[in-house]
């Protein structure tokens, strides 16, 4: 039977499995949401699908606005992919990819900021457990 001090454990403070959580979930869920309802107000962030969706046609943004009714806008994004005198609507397609590429950005962001943070903590004084 092994004792308390055998084994192979990993300390961890109190906020680190906060921190952990939330640069693995909570962050890049948080990219795709801003990637996926900004591709609707900037057309241009089509773009960065592209190479994905669309490899051997080309990308056309067509973005429309009307009015339901006074004080209301309704903003319309329509993303086609022109290949070989086809068309095929692939909204949808280019808005998970952008958001894709937002979620990796905002995890890559965060986990930098968590290990710069971790590394550049205080060592815990004498007599204090970490």
């Amino acid at each position: 039977m092994m004792n308390r001090r055998q084994g192979l454990y990993i300390r961890v403070r109190n906020n680190t499995l906060a921190w952990i959580l939330f640069v693995v979930v909570v962050g890049p869920l948080i990219g795709f949401a801003i990637g996926f309802f900004a591709t609707s107000l900037d057309p241009a962030l089509a773009n960065l699908s592209t190479p994905q969706v669309c490899p051997n046609g080309t990308l056309q943004t067509s973005d429309n606005s009307f009015s339901n009714g006074p004080g209301s806008v309704t903003y319309k994004l329509t993303v086609t992919c022109l290949d070989n005198g086809a068309q095929q609507d692939i909204t949808g397609q280019v808005e998970v990819t952008v958001g894709l590429v937002f979620a990796a950005a905002a995890l890559v962001v965060l986990a930098v900021i968590a290990v710069f943070l971790w590394a550049f903590q205080p060592a815990p004084a004498d007599g204090e457990s970490s």
